[in-house]
This record gives structure tokens, C-alpha cells and sequence, in this order.
């Protein structure tokens, strides 16, 4: 991996303040702190078989961009095999079952599945946040269109 990317991954030379926050504070919050759910999340990820399941930091991240828009629509797309990303969504803002035209924000759990290329290619303005497996859209008029690859 070149500098560059690991030194973009984390945020660094971000020149957008909501991306540069959004990237640093909700999809690598790496304080140490827990959020209040951690516990509940953490029991529901432990019951999916463990070769089935996306890594914790993963799901853990899904939570967290949860909190930061609620109350806020935010949309679950593509595939979710065993509830796990809904279930992170759902503890954030109250509901996973949002239409994806009614969302600030879509979180694909898995990014191969459910049309990720076509809504990232489609987007006029708003951001889009992937490290390749998971991915998020912040589909906000105000900002411009950017696409960030992120290391979570």
C-alpha cells in the first residue's frame, strides 16, 4: 500500500472539514471510547457464525455512522446475511427499513452486491466513503461530490 493511500485512509489531506470529521471521528474513531451499545452490538455479532460474519471494526462503523445522522433516515442496501449491519443501523437510529430514496445516507454492508457501482456513478452531489468492502453515501446537496477510499 503507497503512503499516500494510507496517509488519505486516515483522514490526512482531506481538505473537505465534514469528510476530514466524518472520517476521523465515525469511520476510524479511534479514541478508545466505547459507544453505549457496544455491549448489545457486540452479543448480536458474536451469534452470527463466525466464518459468516463482517470484521467487528466493520460493523462497529456501521453503528457509528448510525449515531452521527440520527435522527436522520439511513438506508441499509445490498446484502445483510445475517442481520448484522440492520441490527447496527436499526440500534443507531430506530429503523433499518428506510426506502433508499428517502435517506440522507445508504450503507452498503457489503459493497459487491446490491448496485454499489451504479448509485456511487449516479450521484450528482454528496459524498461517497468505501474501503472496499463496506460503503456509505452521505447524499447531502450541500456537498460536493467526492469519493473517499478509507481504511477502517
Amino acid at each position: 500500500m503507497s503512503i499516500k493511500r494510507w496517509w488519505r485512509g486516515h483522514g490526512f489531506g482531506v481538505h473537505s472539514p465534514f469528510a476530514f470529521r466524518f472520517i476521523t471521528e465515525v469511520l476510524r474513531c479511534d479514541s478508545g471510547y466505547a459507544y453505549y451499545a457496544y455491549d448489545e452490538l457486540r452479543r448480536q455479532w458474536m451469534s452470527a457464525p463466525s466464518g459468516e460474519r463482517m470484521p467487528w471494526r466493520r460493523m462497529a462503523a456501521i453503528y457509528r455512522v448510525g449515531v452521527r445522522f440520527a435522527p436522520a433516515p439511513v438506508a441499509l442496501r445490498g446484502d445483510d446475511p445475517y442481520g448484522l449491519a440492520s441490527a447496527a443501523i436499526a440500534m443507531a437510529s430506530g429503523s433499518a427499513d428506510i426506502p433508499a430514496e428517502d435517506a440522507v445516507v445508504s450503507v452498503w454492508a457489503d459493497i459487491t452486491t446490491g448496485g454499489w457501482p451504479e448509485a456511487v456513478s449516479a450521484m450528482k452531489r454528496g459524498m461517497s466513503f468505501s474501503d472496499g468492502h463496506i460503503g456509505i453515501i452521505v447524499a447531502d446537496c450541500k456537498l460536493p461530490l467526492h469519493h473517499y477510499e478509507v481504511r477502517l
